[in-house]
């Protein structure tokens, strides 16, 4: 489950898309892109299979990217 905030109509923070469901309730939002600023170890720690949610992020039309910051 996402927990996000709303900033302006055209940026919303929160946490990462966990699973389907939560790239679904991205699109149903509008977003049409999406920021990841997860280090490796970020990733890692949280158990994120980063290539398999890039995967969902293109199948569903969002744009992603990722800038890691150690």
């Amino acid at each position: 489950m996402l927990d996000l905030d709303i900033i302006s109509p055209e940026l919303i923070v929160g946490s990462r898309p966990q699973d389907e469901n939560d790239v679904v309730q991205l699109k149903r939002l509008g977003v049409t892109g999406v920021l990841n600023l997860q280090s490796d170890s970020d990733l890692n720690h949280l158990g994120v299979n980063w290539s398999a949610i890039w995967k969902l992020h293109v199948r569903y039309g969002l744009e992603i990217q990722r800038f890691p910051i150690d």
